[in-house]
């Protein structure tokens, strides 16, 4: 085994030097390092030895997730980000099978796992649950980046009242990184860990509206811009997946009646009846007419191919690069559209404005096509407290005694955030 393992790295090493040579080198300023058995074995070794300090829950937390980690890591390919945001219910260990749903662009996909990767992924799971019992994430950290941030500015006598976007200023944030070494001995590099977190919270809160910021771009007078116009609009209108969008036939779309809805074509062939807005109607018959004509064939696709024709529908990366293009004419309209987007964030924008509405986390989580609702909570930040007041307020709709923690002005930041000391 380690000959043929070293025979690979080989093969890798001269493969790099080759795509070099010939100038097809991807634009890094590193050569990717192809490890030698013996620095696996000393590597897995240290994540062996961990030593907990003092007991601490966070250290010991640590010392049983980094050896799975790594190792998940290296016996299936993932990449980091894909580990670190693997849920725990898409962890099959029955069959061995992990459901990769966050990853790059759209590539939602399944990794099988080898007997002793399945083994030791189940032994982890027993041992760190009695520690982190309502997890949702497979490696849960421990206390993660905005917890201490909100702890932070509590401490400095942050109010709900206060709490604005001024909070998250460069100043302030530069101060609780002095926070988090002088008074929490965090070395640079959880320094540096936490920022990348608050980092990335920040282009989230960001990227919320991003869909509605870029309904401008596309140009109706065209086709491919009346197309992409109606596809965005359907996308927020829906706050449906990608795939069911492109999956839609026109069989699925009832517009005529009083109450026009769209039959959706979820996983697992389950359907789900969404309704549409006047306006939204309008775009999609337009559309269909110009495009389809008065007559259009059922069985086609409302979004299809242009290469494959009306029963063969559009690809994601070919939406992808449409939605990159009006991305970057958005942005130089308005600075907080991100150049990187992606059509789930037009779903979750939808489903956070849902929220906001007052639209039920049960309800909400139908309409998305959730087989669970602990999923949405998960994907709209909701707390296991805000998913028993739902509950309880679709059990008697007449009770109205449900405290609301933003018109609380003397409770406590972490409280109102919905976090945990």
């Amino acid at each position: 085994m380690s000959s043929f393992r070293s025979g690979i790295a080989h093969l890798i090493e001269r493969f790099i030097r080759y795509r070099k040579a010939s100038g097809k080198s991807e634009p890094r300023t590193y050569t990717p390092h192809a490890f030698e058995a013996d620095e696996l074995r000393r590597f897995f070794c240290e994540c062996d030895n961990i030593t907990p300090y003092l007991g601490r829950k966070a250290s010991v937390i640590r010392k049983l997730t980094v050896p799975v980690f790594f190792r998940l890591l290296y016996s299936s390919g993932l990449r980091t980000t894909e580990a670190r945001l693997l849920m725990k219910e898409n962890v099959d260990f029955e069959h061995g099978v992990l459901d990769i749903q966050q990853s790059k662009g759209y590539d939602q996909h399944y990794v099988a796992l080898h007997d002793t990767m399945n083994t030791l992924m189940q032994r982890y799971d027993q041992a760190i649950s009695a520690l982190q019992p309502n997890r949702a994430y497979f490696f849960q950290s421990c206390k993660n980046a905005l917890t201490l941030y909100v702890l932070f500015l509590e401490g400095e006598g942050i109010t709900p009242a206060a709490f604005t976007k001024a909070c998250f200023e460069r100043v302030t944030i530069e101060k609780w990184i002095r926070w988090l070494k002088e008074r929490r001995g965090c070395s640079p590099d959880t320094c540096n860990v936490r920022l990348a977190s608050i980092r990335v919270f920040l282009e989230f809160v960001g990227n919320r509206d991003v869909g509605l910021k870029m309904l401008s771009s596309p140009d109706p007078t065209t086709g491919i811009g009346r197309r992409d116009l109606v596809f965005m609009i359907l996308l927020y209108a829906t706050a449906a997946r990608l795939d069911e969008i492109l999956s839609i036939k026109i069989s699925q779309l009832h517009l005529t009646g009083k109450k026009p809805y769209v039959i959706i074509i979820g996983k697992g062939g389950v359907t789900r009846t969404l309704y549409l807005l006047p306006r939204a109607v309008a775009h999609i018959e337009k559309y269909i007419r110009d495009v389809h004509g008065q007559s259009a064939d059922p069985e086609a696709y409302l979004f299809y191919s242009a290469t494959g024709g009306k029963y063969a529908k559009m690809t994601e990366p070919a939406i992808d690069k449409r939605l990159k293009k009006y991305a970057i004419e958005a942005h130089e309209l308005c600075p907080d559209v991100p150049l990187k987007i992606h059509a789930h964030q037009f779903r979750h924008a939808k489903a956070s404005h849902w929220i906001e509405d007052g639209i039920n986390v049960l309800q909400v989580s139908f309409l998305l096509g959730h087989a669970h609702i602990e999923t949405t909570m998960v994907y709209l930040d909701i707390t296991t407290e805000e998913k028993a007041k739902a509950i309880a307020t679709l059990e008697s709709e007449n009770d109205k005694s449900v405290s609301k923690k933003w018109k609380n002005p003397n409770g406590s930041l972490t409280s109102f955030c919905g976090l945990k000391r």
